[in-house]
């Protein structure tokens, strides 16, 4: 946790919106959701280690057919697993939670893997792919567990992220360079001053 809060306030918001397509038999097959269906979520993590977020979600989706329309909205709860270090970060989640849909409420529990592809110190955004699973009762006359697959684009945001120690540095460096210059005119008659630094020079001071 103390590494964690070195590195920005120890929280993550995510956002994902995608499409999914119906595996289990009866959904498919019987209901006649046999097309792509909507999902998206929204995800709040708590930085506990540089690799692991514990996580509160809501995750909501749709299908439809041509006599049948079907919603799910899933309050859970979960981890997030991903490999810091890198400016491509994968990571993999598992979420277990409560899915309402019609009348119903059953078990529910999805998985997925993803990319963070930084777009700014704070936010990322990359694809993410995963399964969901509705356990419905084992009964005579009950369908089968509702299985999908999904795929979609998420945005992460991190809050509080302090600017790279090279980055603060570096821009140390040039308003030092930047006072001395203005400080130290030149005197009258002299010859006139050398440019002063440029960004690519200061860069190289590093």
């Amino acid at each position: 946790t103390e590494h964690a809060a070195q590195e920005g306030w120890p929280l993550r918001a995510r956002g994902m919106l995608g499409l999914a397509t119906m595996v289990s038999e009866d959904q498919s097959g019987r209901m006649g959701y046999d097309s792509l269906g909507l999902v998206s979520d929204l995800q709040l993590g708590y930085v506990l280690t540089p690799w692991l977020d514990l996580q509160l979600a809501v995750a909501g989706g749709g299908f439809s057919s041509a006599e049948h329309t079907g919603g799910l909205l899933a309050p859970l709860a979960g981890a997030s697993v991903r490999w810091p270090g890198t400016s491509l970060q994968p990571y993999a989640l598992l979420q277990l939670g409560v899915g309402l849909t019609g009348t119903l409420e059953r078990p529910f529990f999805r998985t997925g893997i993803g990319l963070d592809v930084p777009i700014s110190r704070a936010f990322a955004f990359g694809p993410v792919l995963g399964y969901g699973q509705l356990f419905q009762h084992d009964s005579p006359g009950s369908s089968t567990d509702a299985r999908f697959l999904w795929f979609g684009l998420s945005l992460a945001f991190r809050p509080g992220v302090p600017p790279d120690p090279n980055e603060r540095e570096l821009v140390h460096i040039r308003r030092v360079t930047e006072r001395s210059w203005a400080a130290s005119p030149p005197p009258p008659g002299s010859e006139p001053p050398s440019p002063p630094p440029s960004p690519e020079l200061l860069a190289l001071i590093e």
